[in-house]
This record gives C-alpha cells, sequence and structure tokens, in this order.
C-alpha cells in the first residue's frame, strides 16, 4: 500500500471514530452546559467500558507511562481505540473544568495528550493527520509541568509541525523551572541551532524571526559567530 493510500486509510478510521463519538458528545456537551456535571461524568465513566474496553477506574488509576505499556499489551497501540480513549478523557477535563475541580482535569489532560502524541508516533504516515482535540489539550496544558516522557513527545511534535513559537515556550519553560540544569541549557542551544538552518519563511510561518532566533541563542550560549 503507497503512503497516499495508507494515509487515506487513517484519514478514514479518524473520520469514523469523529463520527461514532458526535452524537455521544454532544449529549456530554448538552448536559454540561445544563450544569448537571455529574450526569454528565456518569455518562462519561460508562462509555469507557464501552467505547475503549477499559474500566474508567483503571484508565484513572494508571500513570501515563502504564497506560500506555497497557494499550501495547499486544504489540501496537490499536489508533482507533487510543483516540476514542483520547476523546473521552478530554472531555471528561473539560467537565471537570466546568466544575472548577482543575485537580480532577489536570491528570486527564495530560493522559489524553500522551496518548495523541503515542498515536502521532505509532505510524509515519500520521503524522500528517489532523488529530481531533490535541490543540485544545494543548493549549489546556500551556504553561503547565508536564511528566518528561510527554514533554519530550511534544516537543517533538511541535518542531516537526513547525511550531517553533510554541516549542520554544515549552523549552523555555524547562530552562526557567531549572535554570542551572546544563542538560535543559544544551537542549535550547540545539534547538536554536536547528532553527537557524531554516529559512526565514519556515521561521515566520512557525512564529520566529530569524533575529528572534539569534538573540535566544546569545541569552542561553556563546554568541553566534
Amino acid at each position: 500500500m503507497g503512503a497516499g493510500s495508507r494515509e487515506a486509510v487513517h484519514q478514514d478510521y479518524i473520520l469514523r471514530m469523529v463520527q461514532q463519538f458526535s452524537g455521544f458528545l454532544v449529549r456530554v456537551l448538552r448536559l454540561r452546559k445544563e450544569g448537571k456535571t455529574e450526569e454528565a461524568l456518569a455518562l462519561l465513566s460508562d462509555a469507557y467500558g464501552k467505547l475503549a474496553g477499559l474500566p474508567a477506574s483503571l484508565v484513572h488509576a494508571l500513570s501515563e507511562d502504564d497506560l500506555i505499556v497497557l494499550l501495547r499489551a499486544q504489540g501496537r497501540l490499536d489508533p482507533e481505540r487510543s483516540l476514542g480513549l483520547a476523546e473521552l478523557l478530554r472531555e471528561e477535563g473539560h467537565t471537570y473544568d466546568d466544575a472548577g475541580r482543575y485537580e480532577e482535569s489536570f491528570p486527564r489532560y495530560l493522559k489524553a495528550l500522551r496518548l495523541y502524541l503515542e498515536i502521532l508516533g505509532e505510524d509515519e504516515d500520521l503524522a500528517e493527520t489532523r488529530i481531533p482535540g490535541l490543540d485544545d489539550v494543548i493549549e489546556q496544558l500551556a504553561g503547565l509541568d508536564l511528566p518528561p516522557e510527554t514533554a519530550e513527545r511534544l516537543l517533538a511534535y511541535l518542531e516537526d509541525a513547525g511550531r517553533f513559537d510554541q516549542a520554544e515556550n515549552l523549552l523555555l519553560q524547562r530552562l526557567d523551572a531549572a535554570p542551572d540544569d546544563r542538560a535543559a541549557r544544551d537542549a535550547v542551544v540545539r534547538f536554536y541551532r536547528r532553527l537557524l538552518a531554516k529559512s526565514d519563511a519556515e521561521l515566520i510561518v512557525g512564529g520566529l524571526t530569524r533575529d528572534e532566533v539569534v538573540d535566544g541563542l546569545q541569552r542561553v550560549d556563546d554568541p553566534v559567530s
């Protein structure tokens, strides 16, 4: 099967997943708008078993790493199952946000993000496929501390997608949290040096200018020669 055919298959199953979930998510959204948080949560909890094949209690008890290990028990992630699980976690996170229960929404957004990124990394043909919900959870988690594995995967995704300003923010956030961490500083330096190999047009589309990249590099390393 050629690359174009494989990409079409990926687009097809993502479309099927969206169609499968659309009616269900409309019901959840209606309950959220009506302020019926507990009813919405009950509906979502029940859906874990029906749509993702895992009990909600198990999903929430596992760490991001352990959840991925479980989903890989048969070798590869099932993209449709994993994407459905990510969508449930994301929607549950929003429902907890509606109730002001941010300590409950945060771990759900984290697991959703990790699942989205794992799905993208599973098959190179998915790299060009738009994953519903990914940008949403990235926005929800902006500025917050992420587990190292998730942060590394997110950084790679943002850079590969040409979203250089967001990748820069993630790296500088890590450096600000540990200014004496040489590894964090070196990662920023390598990032800026990679960007200097890009064209001016690529940098601008990615949210940065060449002058900003040069200035950033000068702040964390020796002046550019």
